[in-house]
């Protein structure tokens, strides 16, 4: 499948197929589909370092995600691994991108942004959101970041929205790439759960 990937005034885009999804965009994170999907039914502990807002990391604390198991459904892609519970539906809506859904409705995903090391960690924070500070979590297998994230919809904008979601950032400087975990907290908001979904993210 085609992809061709440009940034329009500081924002990442991928074009799919004819259909532009916005990867670092304003008023949401949202994976364009493609038109077809492979569709999956699906039936570890780390420490964290909290920031100011949009800012590097200075401090470490442990972050407690005890007594939290799931029943994992492992989902290959090109680029990585990862499991989540067995009683939840996954998209890969194409190679490197996902969708989460429970009970037919989608909760979350993973999409794919553009990562420049030379930049501060804070690129990878989109427009037209406020973040409650970067958190860096130690114990993961490749640099990985945190946030709780509220989207606003753009000034022209002709409706007003407001959407909060959890984020987690898995680094890629190599690559220069970064691999955006994200939930919506209308749909699901067991941080615990997330964090240990995070903990199985593993780069290939």
């Amino acid at each position: 499948m085609p992809i061709d990937s440009t940034r329009l005034k500081g924002v990442s885009y991928e074009k799919i197929n004819g259909y532009i999804s916005r990867v670092n965009c304003g008023s949401h994170r949202c994976a364009c589909s493609s038109g077809s999907f492979e569709t999956y039914d699906t039936k570890e502990e780390p420490t964290v370092v909290q920031t100011k807002p949009s800012e590097q990391p200075e401090n470490s604390v442990e972050a407690d995600v005890s007594g939290i198991e799931f029943k994992p459904m492992t989902i290959e892609t090109s680029a990585y691994s990862i499991s989540v519970p067995d009683d939840w539906k996954v998209e890969k809506t194409n190679e490197k991108t996902l969708s989460f859904k429970q009970k037919d409705v989608r909760i979350g995903g993973v999409d794919v942004l553009s990562y420049y090391p030379s930049e501060p960690i804070s690129q990878l924070i989109p427009n037209h959101a406020e973040d409650t500070g970067l958190t860096k979590l130690e114990g993961f297998e490749m640099e990985t970041y945190s946030t709780k994230l509220t989207l606003t919809s753009p000034a022209a904008s002709e409706k007003e929205t407001q959407e909060e979601q959890y984020h987690y950032y898995f680094v890629d400087p190599k690559n220069g790439k970064a691999y955006d975990m994200y939930f919506n907290t209308a749909h699901f908001h067991d941080e615990k759960i997330a964090l240990q979904i995070a903990k199985t993210f593993k780069l290939k």
